[in-house]
């Protein structure tokens, strides 16, 4: 109707308007459940950005890009995990606990604990892909694309440096990070 009574470039007009007005605000908050963290960030994570999370080995990163990815689901984003320095299992395991699911039925694999926490994360739309199994980058985004459901989704990635991804095979690494990001 607009097209019609205005014509089209009071259209673009306005779609100029609102693109500059959407940009003129501040940047969403992603929570990531971990007040300090959320406090720091004013509100949490910038979203939708790319973070990175740097430190050692043993420092912390997968188990923060974890709990920011159970806080991403359970605020209603479908939530992709590329799992290949640690596994799949293990970061389903870390995900489990997050959801309830006691550490003693996850670690001595529970069958019922095991089935619940699947349940849960299952209708939280987190999906871990495992490169160890096969799983590439391209299909965690995929998955993505398919689960939205409106909201813009969360990729977590660990790690950049030994990421599967199809499209980058044969790579040297630093192209092949490059790539990847």
């Amino acid at each position: 109707d607009l097209v019609r009574s205005r014509g089209l470039g009071d259209v673009y007009k306005r779609q100029d308007y609102l693109r500059a007005l959407i940009g003129a605000l501040p940047p969403l908050r992603l929570a990531t459940g971990i007040a300090p963290l959320d406090v720091a960030h004013r509100g949490g994570l910038p979203f939708p950005r790319f973070v990175i999370l740097a430190g050692a080995p043993g420092a912390g990163k997968t188990t923060l890009a974890t709990a920011v990815a159970y806080g991403a689901a359970r605020a209603g984003h479908p939530v992709a995990f590329f799992a290949q320095d640690e596994g799949g299992d293990g970061i389903a395991d870390r995900l489990g606990q997050l959801t309830g699911i006691p550490r003693h039925q996850i670690e001595e694999r529970d069958e019922v604990g095991l089935e619940r926490a699947c349940e849960r994360l299952q209708a939280l739309r987190v999906q871990v892909f495992d490169a160890d199994e096969g799983a590439t980058l391209e299909d965690a985004l995929a998955w993505l694309a398919t689960t939205g459901a409106g909201l813009p989704g969360v990729l977590v990635v660990d790690s950049l440096q030994t990421v599967r991804l199809a499209s980058a095979e044969g790579f040297e690494p630093r192209a092949k990070v490059d790539a990847v990001v």
